[in-house]
C-alpha cells in the first residue's frame, strides 16, 4: 500500500468492497485486531558509483547506484550541483560572482518520485549555464512522516569526469508566415515555430514597417508574440505605445512589409533555485523570417464617419455662445476628437440711434480650446472671447486618427448679442406724496444698446394691515413679510409690469420719474433696467430694496368754534377728520397775535389732548384786549403723517381789561406807570398809529413802559395799555418768545480786547412779550466747553447796543486766541428769553506778557510756580524768583503790563517809590 503511515503508531482496519453504482456497495469488514506499525530506525545506505552523460547546454544525465533503503520509505533522490569553477571559465558572457561560486545548489526537480523513481536511479539535472563544468552528489530521501534520519548520506562526488555543459545552439527559423483578413486598420499573421535548439523562449518579435509610415524602419507589433511560444498568430492594430504619438494605430489602404524572428535568453547562474536568472542571448535569436512581396497584406479602404446631425447654437450671450450636435454612426472613424472652428464675417456697431454692420474680409478661421473634445460622448461645448454684435462661421468634423476616415464639415452661422448696456448706478427713492414714489438714476454706458426705453418696476413688500390683528406702524417696525393684499390674505411677492410714466422713450438722458397710484405707509422694492431695440443688449437689474411711501396725513381738523371769551380766556371745540395712515398721538393748538407778522406760534399746552376723541378744551392765559389767529394740527407718532393745519385769521378777540393810558414820552425810551396796589401783572399795549414796538417790565405797584424798536427813541403818540390780574401761573400765560438779535460783529479788535455791536431793533409790528428785557454776552476760548458769562457785558439795558469785552477767567483776553462769542435777549421770564446769536472772533498777535498773573505783587514763572516780585531785594530783567524756574512767564496783577520789548515785563524800581514802571 502506498498511504504513508506514522511509525510506532495503532490503526483500525476495515474494508469494503465497492460498486461502480454506489448503491451496490458492500458493508465493511473490520480487522479482529488493530495493528502496531513498527519504530524505524536504519538509515537507507548511500548511493554509490555516480555518473554523468548527455550533456547539454543545460543539462546532464546523472546515473547511479542505489545503496540498501532499510527503513527508508522512498519520497525521492536529492541531488546538488556545483560549479566547478578554473581561473580559465571567466568569460564576459556571464553573470558570474565569487560570492556564490563554490556553493552546492539543489536541483529539487529530482525530487520528483514519479519523474525519477527508485529503481530508475537517474535524474536530467535542470537549469545549468551553458559550457561550464559542474560537480554532483546524491542522496535518498524518505519520508518525513517516520523521521529525517532515515535519509542516506551523500553520496561521494563524480568520481571519474566532472559534467561538462555545451555550447548553446541558436533556434532555427520560423516558417509558414502568412497574413490574412485585412481590415482598414488591422491584419492578422500566423506562422510555425521553429526548432528552439538551446533557446530559452522569451517572445516572438513580430515587426512591420511602412515608408509613409514608420519612415521605412521596422517597428514592433506590441500585439504580437507576448504569449507563450505554442501562439504563433495574432491580430495588428497598432505599434509599440510612443512611437508616432496618436499615429500608433495602423494606416488604412497602405501595404507593409512583416518580418519575424523568436528570441532567446539563456541562463546566467545556478544559483537560483527557481531558475529565473536568465540574460538575453541574441546570438540563440533565430534567423528572421520575411513575408514574401507577393504576399504583403495591405490594409483597406476605411468608411468614413457620418456628418455630424443637429449642429446648432444653443446659447448665447455678448462674449460667448454655446455648440450642440449629434453624433452618427462612426464607421470605420477611430475617434480622435471633436474639433471646431470659427471665423467672424460681420461686425455690427451700435450707439445712439444707429446700428452699422459691416463685412469682415480674410479673417483667418480659429480653433477654440475649449471646442477641441476627445471624448466621443460630450456633443456639446462653449465658445469664448468672441466679439459682441458680431456673425461667425462655424464648421466642426468628428476628427480621427485616419484623416480619410474623418467626417465632412457641418456648419452653421451664429450671431453674437451686442454687448449688453451697463446697469444703471446711483438710483434715489423717495416718497413725495403719500402715494408716490420719485425715483432718480444715473445712466449706465450704453455700450451696444439702441435706447428704448427705460423699464421701472415695483414689487410690494409691506403695505400696512387693514384690521387691528397687527400694528400698523410697518415702516417703522420694518415688518418686511410678504405683501398684504385687498382681502388681508398674503400672496407671493411679484415685480409689477413696467410704469408707464417711467418709460420715457426717446429720453435716456432725464433719468426721473414718478411711480404713482401706491400704497400709502407701504415698503417697495424698486429696480431698473435699460431696454434696448435689440432686447440682446438690455442691461441687468439695478435693485433698490424697501423704500417707504410716506404715509397718508390725516385729513384736516373741521371747525374752529370759539365760545365764552372773556379777558384772558376762551373756550375751544373742534371735530376730528378722517384719519388715514395717521398712528394718533395728540391734538395740537396753537395761538398768535394776529397783529404779529412772524410766525411766532404759542403753543397752548392745556389743548394737546391725547384722546382723539376729546376736540375741545378751554385756552387761558391770554392777553386781553388782543385778536388771535388760531390753528389746530392733528399730530400722530409719525410726524409725516400729521394733518394740515387748520388755520382760523381774526378767530377770536379777547374782552377789555383794565384801561390804562400812557400818553406820549417823546425824550426818553421808557416811562413809569404807577398801578398802585391793583395786583395788574398782565398789560397788552395799543398804538394810535404807528408800528412803534415795546415791551413792559413789572414790579410790584409800576410798570415801565419801553420802546424797543428804536433803542434811544422817545414816542409821539398816545400809548394805551389793557390790564388785568390774571391768577394763572406764569408758564400758562400765552406769551411770545423774544427774538435774537439781528446782526452780531465785531468792529475792533486788539490783542487783549474785542468791541461788540448788536442791532436789536424790532421787525415791525412785533409786539414782544419779553419783560424787563435785558442783554447778556457769554464767551469762551475756541477748544473749551464752558460758556462764561462776561463780567464786561452783562445785564445791559434794551437800550445799550454795543460793549467791550476785555477779561475773562480773571484775565485780560489772551492775544492771537479764537474765541467764541454769543449774545441773547433775557426776560424776566427765562422761558421767554430768545435764542442766542453765535459769532467767532480772533484776538490780534500781541505781546506775550500782555496778561497777568492774577495775584498782586506775584509773577508766574514759566513752569507755573508764583513768585514775591520783591524777592531778593531790586532786580532787573526777569528777577531773581524765577531764573531758576525757566523764567518770568507774567507780570503781577497790581502791575498794568507793560512791554519795553515783546518779550519782557515792566521793570518796577522800587516798592516805597509806588512801583514806577520803566
Amino acid at each position: 500500500m502506498k498511504s504513508r503511515l506514522k511509525q510506532n503508531s495503532t490503526y483500525a482496519v476495515r474494508i469494503q468492497e465497492t460498486c461502480t453504482d454506489p448503491n451496490a456497495n458492500g458493508e465493511f469488514t473490520m480487522l479482529q485486531e488493530n495493528v502496531t506499525t513498527i519504530i524505524a530506525t536504519v538509515p537507507a545506505d548511500a548511493p554509490e558509483n555516480l555518473t554523468v552523460s548527455n550533456e547539454t547546454a543545460y543539462t546532464f544525465l546523472l546515473e547511479f547506484d542505489a545503496g540498501d533503503a532499510y527503513d527508508c520509505y522512498f519520497t525521492g533522490w536529492a541531488v546538488e550541483v556545483r560549479e566547478n569553477w578554473t581561473e580559465g571559465n571567466f568569460s564576459n558572457e556571464t553573470n558570474y560572482t565569487e560570492l556564490n561560486y563554490s556553493l552546492w545548489v539543489p536541483r529539487d526537480e529530482c525530487k520528483n518520485e514519479e519523474a525519477f523513481p527508485r529503481n530508475r536511479m537517474r535524474c536530467v539535472v535542470p537549469r545549468l549555464r551553458k559550457h561550464s563544468i559542474y560537480d554532483a552528489k546524491v542522496r535518498e530521501t524518505c519520508y518525513d512522516g517516520y523521521t529525517t534520519l532515515l535519509d542516506s548520506d551523500f553520496s561521494s562526488e563524480l568520481p571519474d569526469r566532472q559534467a561538462e555543459t555545451l555550447v548553446p545552439l541558436a533556434a532555427t527559423t520560423p516558417f509558414g508566415l502568412v497574413s490574412m483578413n485585412p481590415g482598414p486598420y488591422s491584419f492578422e499573421l500566423a506562422w510555425s515555430a521553429g526548432d528552439p535548439k538551446d533557446c530559452l523562449y522569451q517572445k516572438w518579435l513580430v515587426e512591420i514597417k511602412d515608408e509613409n509610415y514608420t519612415g521605412d524602419v521596422w517597428r514592433e507589433a506590441i500585439e504580437c508574440g507576448r504569449d507563450v511560444r505554442d501562439v504563433t498568430s495574432c491580430t495588428i492594430t497598432m505599434l509599440h505605445e510612443g512611437y508616432l504619438g496618436e499615429e500608433s494605430d495602423l494606416r488604412s489602404a497602405t501595404e507593409y512589409e512583416v518580418r519575424v524572428q523568436e528570441i532567446c535568453e539563456t541562463y546566467t547562474s545556478i544559483y537560483d533555485p527557481w531558475g529565473g536568472s536568465r540574460e538575453r542571448a541574441a546570438y540563440l535569436d533565430s534567423p528572421v523570417h520575411y513575408l514574401p512581396f507577393d504576399q504583403l497584406p495591405r490594409t483597406l479602404a476605411p468608411v468614413p464617419t457620418l456628418t455630424p446631425l443637429n449642429f446648432k447654437v444653443n446659447e448665447t450671450d455678448h462674449q460667448s455662445f454655446r455648440l450642440s450636435w449629434d453624433a452618427q454612426v462612426s464607421n470605420d472613424c477611430r475617434f480622435r476628437n471633436w474639433t471646431v472652428e470659427i471665423r467672424l464675417i460681420i461686425h455690427c456697431i451700435a450707439g445712439v440711434g444707429y446700428t452699422n454692420c459691416t463685412a469682415v474680409e480674410d479673417e483667418p478661421w480659429e480653433v477654440p480650446p475649449t471646442c477641441v473634445i476627445k471624448d466621443r460622448s460630450i456633443t456639446t461645448c462653449k465658445v469664448y472671447h468672441v466679439k459682441s454684435y458680431g456673425f461667425y462661421e462655424v464648421k466642426m468634423r468628428e476628427r480621427c486618427s485616419d484623416g480619410t476616415a474623418e467626417s465632412s464639415d457641418a456648419t452653421l452661422i451664429a450671431e453674437v448679442w451686442p454687448f449688453l448696456s451697463d446697469v444703471p448706478d446711483n438710483m434715489t427713492v423717495s416718497s413725495p406724496e403719500p402715494f408716490t414714489l420719485n425715483v432718480k438714476w444715473d445712466p449706465g454706458d450704453p455700450q451696444e444698446c439702441v435706447f428704448a426705453y427705460w423699464d421701472v418696476q415695483v414689487q410690494g413688500r409691506r403695505v400696512g394691515d387693514l384690521d387691528d390683528t397687527f400694528s400698523r406702524q410697518s415702516v417703522t417696525d420694518k415688518w418686511y413679510g410678504l405683501i398684504w393684499d385687498l382681502e388681508g390674505n398674503s400672496s407671493f411677492l411679484n415685480w409689477s409690469t413696467t410704469v408707464d410714466s417711467c418709460r420715457l422713450v426717446g429720453q435716456r438722458d432725464v433719468a426721473e420719474c414718478n411711480i404713482t397710484g401706491l400704497i400709502s405707509n407701504a415698503l417697495y422694492d424698486v429696480r431698473i433696467a435699460e431696454r434696448c431695440v435689440d432686447s440682446r443688449a438690455d442691461s441687468h437689474w439695478l435693485v433698490e430694496r424697501l423704500k417707504a411711501t410716506i404715509p397718508a396725513w390725516a385729513l384736516v381738523p373741521l371747525g374752529p368754534n370759539v365760545s365764552n371769551v372773556t379777558t384772558t380766556t376762551m373756550d375751544l371745540d373742534w371735530a376730528a377728520s378722517e384719519p388715514r395712515d395717521c398712528l394718533f398721538g395728540s391734538w395740537k393748538v396753537e395761538v398768535k397775535p394776529a397783529a404779529i407778522a412772524d410766525d411766532d406760534w404759542i403753543p397752548v399746552p392745556e389743548c394737546s389732548l391725547p384722546d382723539r376723541d376729546a376736540t375741545s378744551c378751554q385756552i387761558v392765559g391770554l392777553q386781553s384786549y388782543t385778536t388771535y389767529n388760531i390753528r389746530i394740527q392733528e399730530t400722530c407718532i409719525h410726524a409725516t403723517s400729521d394733518s394740515p393745519y387748520l388755520l382760523e385769521e381774526n378767530s377770536f378777540t379777547t374782552l377789555v381789561g383794565e384801561v390804562i393810558y400812557v400818553g406820549t414820552n417823546p425824550d426818553t425810551n421808557s416811562k413809569a406807570i404807577f398801578f398802585g396796589s391793583r395786583g395788574l401783572n398782565a398789560c397788552a399795549y395799543h398804538t394810535k398809529c404807528c408800528a412803534d414796538e415795546f415791551s413792559l417790565c413789572y414790579s410790584s405797584q409800576e410798570v415801565d413802559v419801553i420802546r424797543t424798536d428804536l433803542p434811544d427813541a422817545g414816542w409821539g403818540q398816545d400809548l394805551y395799555l389793557s390790564c388785568v390780574a390774571d391768577s394763572v401761573p406764569q408758564a400758562d400765560m400765552k406769551r411770545i418768545v423774544a427774538h435774537p438779535p439781528a446782526v452780531l460783529e465785531a468792529v475792533g479788535r486788539t490783542a487783549n480786547s474785542l468791541d461788540l455791536v448788536w442791532l436789536p431793533f424790532g421787525s415791525g409790528g412785533y409786539m414782544s412779550d419779553c419783560y424787563c428785557s435785558e442783554w447778556n454776552i457769554f464767551v469762551r476760548r475756541q477748544g473749551t466747553t464752558e460758556w462764561l458769562l462776561s463780567p464786561d457785558c452783562r445785564n445791559m439795558p434794551f437800550s445799550q447796543s454795543s460793549c467791550t469785552v476785555q477779561t475773562l477767567e480773571d484775565n485780560w483776553l489772551a492775544p492771537n486766541t479764537v474765541y467764541e462769542i454769543r449774545v441773547r435777549q433775557t426776560c424776566s421770564f427765562d422761558r421767554l428769553s430768545s435764542p442766542y446769536k453765535e459769532i467767532q472772533v480772533p484776538t490780534l498777535p500781541g505781546c506775550s506778557f500782555s496778561q497777568h498773573s492774577g495775584q498782586d505783587d506775584y509773577f508766574v514763572c514759566a513752569d507755573g510756580f508764583f513768585s514775591f516780585i520783591f524777592d531778593g531785594g531790586r532786580f532787573d530783567g526777569d528777577g531773581t524768583g524765577c531764573w531758576r524756574r525757566g523764567g518770568r512767564a507774567r507780570c503781577a496783577k497790581n502791575f498794568p503790563y507793560m512791554c519795553a520789548s515783546p518779550d519782557s515785563c515792566a521793570k518796577v524800581d522800587s516798592l516805597q517809590e509806588g512801583g514806577l514802571r520803566a
